[in-house]
This record gives C-alpha cells, structure tokens and sequence, in this order.
C-alpha cells in the first residue's frame, strides 16, 4: 500500500504513520523523491518535490527524521508512479524561415497559455533572439498554437499505449 502525500506534509505524515524516523531521498526525472516504510506491513509513505536533493534532505533533516540517500519501492508499485506536478508547455508559432517554429519548456507548476507564451517571450528576450518587440506585437505577430500538458496525462498516454500494444 503507498500513501502519497504533498511534500509540506511528508515529515509529520512520517512521524505519525511511520514506525520509524528513518526516510530516503533520491533524484528520479529531474524531481526529487522522498520515501518512508513499513516493510512488515507492505506499507509506503512517498512524496516527491521540485527542491534539489540537499535541500529536501536540509528540510527533513530539520523535521526530526533520520534521512538516508535511496529509495523504498513495493514491487507491484514502484514511486515512478507517482503523479508529479511538472508541466511542459509547447507553442507552435510562425516564424520568419519556411518551417514553423516550436518552443517547448518544462515547468513546476501548472500554467495557462498566456503565462507559458509571457515565458517564452522572456526567455527569447533574454536570448537575443527578438528585439524591440512589445508583448502584444510578439503575440500577433507570432501567431501562435499553445499547449500545456500535465507529466501525469503524459504517463497516461504512455500508460494507454503500453495496455493497447499489450492486448495485440
């Protein structure tokens, strides 16, 4: 059984549903995973942060728990399935060679169309690559398509693909 929990909420979930004060961190995916167990039990604490690794231990640590590198995993149920909260954000827009152009980011949280196409307007600003070129004019002028995608639909559809090529 895994419970998962936000990570403001991991150390005292620990401290009340653990047996014990012991947790393991690790990187997977570019999140950082926490996990704590029960192993007589089959029972699994984990929780997942975009904080780097010495930071979530740093925090942990803080919290009162005893925290080691590593991760617990039942077998039938592996922490790679937890829902993380990563967004990826794609704008398909015009640009001035014969190809559309396409921009794809990643972020922590969830965003709408105009936040993913202000970030991408900041990073092409900060790049050098438009100049002079107001907000509103990068807009029509850009005539963009957005998408924002959740990690966890992206495992869905991945999750979706693997059920349909295994019932062929």
């Amino acid at each position: 059984m895994v419970l998962r929990v936000p990570f403001e909420q991991f150390a005292s979930t620990v401290l009340r549903r653990a047996t014990g004060k012991e947790v393991f961190v690790c990187q997977e995916m570019g999140v950082t995973l926490a996990t704590a167990a029960n192993p007589d039990k089959n029972f699994l604490i984990a929780s997942s942060t975009v904080l780097p690794p010495y930071e979530a231990r740093k925090a942990l640590d803080s919290a009162g728990l005893d925290v080691y590198d590593g991760q617990w995993s039942l077998e039938s149920d592996g922490v790679s399935g937890l829902q993380l909260k990563m967004h990826v954000a794609a704008v398909a827009y015009r640009s001035a060679n014969t190809m559309p152009g396409l921009w794809v980011d990643a972020f922590p949280e969830e965003m709408g169309q105009n936040e993913a196409l202000k970030a991408m307007y900041d990073e092409l600003l900060e790049n050098g690559e438009i100049d002079g070129i107001s907000f509103e004019e990068f807009l029509r002028l850009g005539e963009a398509n957005v998408v924002v995608i959740a990690l966890s639909q992206l495992t869905e559809y991945a999750s979706e693909k693997l059920r349909r090529s295994d019932c062929r």
